[in-house]
């Protein structure tokens, strides 16, 4: 059972040279469900145990929006905005263990008598773009946000057989917080007096504070009581630089090299529970990327893109000492991730009813670690192949034929017995075949048929399916 209830309100302006726009968003939402998971250990007639489970959820939402926007001089534009968004929501969980005949039998018994949330954001931003010289454009903004989360709730964490003498229930609570403190500024250069050709550079740097908190709480009765504080900063830094030319009208090349830095420190402030993840203090990675296209039209009706992409991640990590000789701590180049990708788009018009188009992608990526020197952890590599197509055609103004379909094939399986598991191998390939008619100005109509199949031989094809499907859809516009 589930109703939503959304009401806008929309409001726009000029005043004295500025344009205002003012939006409005409130929505109202109620879920209610329920669903049975069984499972059979024997070989008799029904499932030995159903859980079931009872969900109920409900929040209200609101969201207000402001824009403003001015032509200060012909060459200088700005922009502001700010966001003020507020949610409210409670929800509610109820699960009982049963057997075939629906009595209560062992198993976990996990009740909440409703957790509440409430979150709260603000947004500020604000624009501009410069044109100060001819074939010069220059846009920078800035953003700042801001983020308040407070969950609590009562829970019963029972787990055992109520039937048998001994059963005790756990009541216990449960609550999460977070604080979250967002800046970001962005710079993006674009010239384009060089004949034929565009050059662009683009930087983007984001600083993001989180102070989180989390416990559950039931007297001890619950192995699984904790009690957590983290407050955690990450850098980020983002630039781009690259070029795009067209020298000759049936052709256009370019590309760009970016490079990209996450660094992030942790400061665990309170954790009952010692050992992963408390123990890392640092963790920083870097990419480096570069990308090359080149578009060819040598008739009107065909258009070919090439693209080549290469890229390489590093990870490292910095963690304090793990007793037991399990870590002496210190800073570990954790792995590096190599890849790169090529790919071919083709696009047919030869008429204005009928058009395909299709697409080949091949992909290589190989990741390693620290622990390649353990027999358990090997470099995992692996190739992928992508191939699509699709075509329409027009049989009349108001009739539309159209066909979509969709390869994909994956080699990562590992030659590894020892320690982790394989990895993957699988294809999946989609089939999608349509008609469409306009039947009049307001009422349309359409039947597809498709058609899915996946296989993965990696891990026994246990995850092997086919699929088949119609569906059928009218459409009619209301006045």
């Amino acid at each position: 059972d589930e109703h939503t209830h959304i009401f806008k309100i929309s409001l726009t302006g000029d005043w004295n040279g500025w344009n205002i726009e003012d939006r409005i968003r409130v929505e109202f939402y109620h879920l209610s469900n329920q669903r049975n998971d069984s499972a059979s250990y024997t070989t008799g007639p029904g499932p030995d145990v159903i859980e079931r489970v009872n969900q109920g959820v409900q929040y209200s939402q609101g969201a207000n929006t402001l824009r403003v926007e001015k032509q200060l001089q012909d060459w200088w534009l700005v922009s502001a905005g700010c966001l003020l968004s507020v949610y409210d929501g409670t929800s509610s969980f109820n699960l009982s263990t049963l057997d075939a005949s629906g009595a209560a039998t062992g198993g976990p018994f996990w009740r909440t008598e409703g957790l509440t949330l409430h979150r709260e954001s603000r947004i500020v931003s604000l624009g501009s773009l410069f044109l100060p010289l001819n074939g010069l454009s220059i846009s920078a903004s800035a953003q700042g946000e801001w983020t308040r989360e407070n969950g609590f709730g009562n829970v019963n964490l029972d787990f055992g057989d109520p039937t048998v003498p001994g059963y005790a229930p756990v009541p216990g609570t449960e609550s999460a917080n977070q604080d979250r403190t967002v800046s970001s500024e962005n710079l993006n250069l674009r010239f384009t007096r060089l004949p034929q050709t565009v050059l662009f550079a683009e930087a983007r740097m984001q600083q993001e504070s989180v102070g989180q908190s989390a416990d559950q709480n039931t007297g001890g009765q619950s192995p699984y009581d904790f009690q957590q504080q983290t407050d955690a900063m990450n850098y980020l830094y983002d630039v781009r630089a690259g070029f795009t030319s067209s020298p000759w009208s049936w052709m256009e090349w370019g590309g760009h090299y970016r490079y990209r830095d996450s660094n992030t420190g942790y400061n665990q402030l309170v954790d009952t529970v010692p050992g992963y993840p408390a123990f890392i203090t640092h963790r920083d990675i870097t990419t480096d990327e570069i990308e090359g296209h080149l578009v060819l039209r040598p008739v009107y009706w065909l258009n070919a893109r090439l693209t080549y992409q290469w890229f390489e991640s590093d990870y490292s990590t910095t963690t304090e000492p793990v007793p037991f000789g399990i870590s002496p701590g210190g800073t570990i180049q954790d792995g590096r991730t190599q890849g790169d990708s090529i790919g071919l788009n083709l696009t047919f018009t030869p008429g204005q009813r009928f058009y395909c188009s299709g697409s080949f992608t091949y992909g290589y990526s190989r990741t390693t670690t620290a622990g390649d020197q353990n027999s358990a952890v090997v470099p995992y590599g692996g190739n992928t192949y992508t191939l699509g197509a699709s075509a329409g055609f027009a049989v009349s103004a108001k009739t539309r034929l159209s066909a979509t379909y969709a390869f994909s094939e994956a080699g990562y399986g590992q030659n590894n017995n020892v320690g982790l598991p394989p990895g993957i191998n699988f294809t999946h390939q989609d089939l999608l075949v349509g008609l469409t008619r306009q039947f009049s100005n307001r009422l349309s109509g359409a039947v597809r048929y498709g058609f899915s199949q996946y296989s993965q031989p990696s891990n026994g094809n246990v995850n092997n399916f086919t699929a088949n499907g119609i569906f059928a859809s009218i459409n009619y516009k209301w006045p």
